[in-house]
């Protein structure tokens, strides 16, 4: 069936009208920040495969390079900022000594010169695009060998190019170490589990939610937001890790110099880690603090994060690192700044854990509960705290059913809202000081648990040296037989049949 791109109806030309001004359009910082430092394109802008092929190839965003222009109808302001600053690969250095290849892949490495050798953290998604990078920085810096490899967590776009930058032989006789975070076991299960147990299935959806197979124009597929998309046809690639890090102040001297380690389990990987550098004053929070609103419960299907220990980890690094710490080589240089990188207030993975974590019951329904989710005052109007690259709602309803077992939810990724609105406000049948019933909202059921309870609290006889507060037990309907009991549980299992069958038709 032929297909050709649409221009934006009214509706979105208006929506995206209206988010223009939602942002701080006018402030280039990003700009600056992220052509800091730059050393060298990638050849010829093109990313090539064994057989001469292109998996990638710069040009074809070519319609994000004049910084000035304006977004198109099609495409949402902020998306479009993001766009514009990720796009340009090459050869970037951070720091002395610190270097990055970045936009060539969906992920980017990092290398660490040392006294005798190289440190690479983290190896891109495909050895064509690893054995790219690592030339670049040989040609450009310094044509050195490789003495370690550290993954920082167990997604695919960290660990994929791996044999590109090292040759497994050299791991397995231990003369080049692999660094990573958790045990050996758990490094591989989720690494594994998730990319190749569940690899079908996941890139077909990530095909979906990334647009891989979509032109590269304004009207189609820009970039994914967090990187310029990778490449098509490359080579995946897997070393077992073979020293664990599990536990937070583990240090590693390499190369003559220092990395310690923050274990972050359970944050945006099921297994990940914090590095520090202290010879250099540099941190990197892996994908804990990049500057993008993460996926908290992804449309590819990967394991739903926690943003309580996004903000619990981010907040432990400030504590241990964030006197000292002079770039956070996301890239965010100054101690102010990475500071502010790392910090849960700015992160704005952390919205969703203080939004929907202290207004849980601010509403009666999943879709208003994380309706108007607070963004912290120290990153307004950032396009990359932004939701379009994911809403901000589908972020706080993900972490109130993390954090509330029982919240509303029906695990259909396309339908995103889709529990019914109460048709009445709960009622509860309250004991009066009379002896006799009335049924009341929930407020005025807590007013009277808490006058019962101030009662037996004035009970209480002045002469004992210990006050003792009894709080009042809820009373429910004892059911009168089994058979009633049987009736109920029917009954409840019915309704929770006709409001997945309204989910699925929806």
């Amino acid at each position: 069936m032929p297909y050709a791109p649409k221009d934006a109806t009214p509706t979105t030309a208006a929506t995206s009208e209206h988010a223009r001004v939602l942002y701080a359009l006018d402030d280039v910082e990003d700009f600056d920040t992220a052509r800091r430092g730059k050393i060298a394109d990638i050849p010829a802008g093109k990313v090539l495969l064994d057989d001469g092929s292109v998996a990638y190839d710069e040009s074809t965003l070519a319609f994000l390079d004049d910084d000035a222009a304006r977004s198109p109808d099609t495409v949402n302001p902020s998306l479009w900022r993001q766009s514009q600053v990720i796009h340009e690969p090459g050869l970037y250095k951070v720091v002395d000594r610190l270097y990055q290849v970045r936009n060539n892949d969906i992920g980017n490495r990092t290398i660490v010169e040392g006294d005798d050798g190289l440190v690479v953290i983290d190896c891109t998604t495909g050895v064509e695009v690893a054995q790219q990078g690592l030339a670049l920085f040989r040609e450009h810096v310094a044509d050195r060998p490789v003495v370690a490899v550290i993954y920082t967590h167990t997604h695919i776009d960290h660990y994929g190019g791996v044999k590109g930058v090292v040759d497994e032989a050299d791991v397995a006789s231990g003369k080049v170490p692999i660094i990573a975070p958790g045990t050996i076991a758990s490094f591989d299960k989720f690494a594994i589990g998730e990319n190749v147990v569940a690899g079908n299935a996941m890139s077909r959806r990530a095909a979906y939610a990334f647009g891989n197979l979509l032109v590269n124009d304004a009207q189609q597929m820009i970039t994914c937001g967090i990187a310029s998309i990778g490449g098509h046809g490359i080579t995946v690639s897997y070393i077992s890790p073979a020293d664990p890090i599990t536990e937070t102040g583990q240090v590693r001297s390499i190369a003559g110099l220092t990395f310690e380690f923050l274990y972050a389990p359970d944050t945006e990987a099921p297994e990940e880690m914090h590095i520090w550098i202290p010879e250099l004053k540099a941190l990197t929070c892996a994908e804990n603090a990049n500057q993008s609103l993460h996926n908290i419960q992804t449309l590819r299907g990967a394991r739903t994060r926690d943003a309580r220990n996004f903000a619990r980890y981010l907040d432990e690094t400030i504590v241990r690192w964030g006197d000292e710490v002079e770039v956070h080589f996301g890239p965010t240089h100054g101690r102010s700044g990475a500071t502010r990188r790392s910090s849960p207030s700015w992160s704005p993975s952390a919205t969703p854990t203080s939004t929907s974590t202290t207004r849980p019951c601010g509403s009666r329904t999943r879709d208003t509960r994380p309706s108007r989710p607070q963004r912290s005052s120290s990153c307004p109007r950032r396009c990359a705290g932004s939701g379009s690259t994911g809403a901000t709602t589908a972020r706080c309803t993900t972490t109130c059913g993390r954090c509330s077992p029982g919240s509303w939810a029906c695990g259909t990724a396309t339908r995103c809202r889709c529990t019914p609105t109460p048709r009445s406000t709960p009622r509860r049948v309250t004991s009066q000081p009379s002896g006799a019933t009335r049924s009341s909202p929930r407020g005025a059921a807590r007013s009277t648990r808490a006058t019962t309870a101030g009662r037996r609290r004035s009970s209480t006889t002045s002469s004992s040296p210990i006050r003792t507060t009894v709080r009042p037990r809820t009373s429910w309907p004892t059911p009168t037989s089994s058979s009633d009991t049987r009736r109920r549980v029917r009954s409840g299992a019915a309704s929770t049949s006709r409001r997945r069958a309204s989910c699925a038709r929806e």
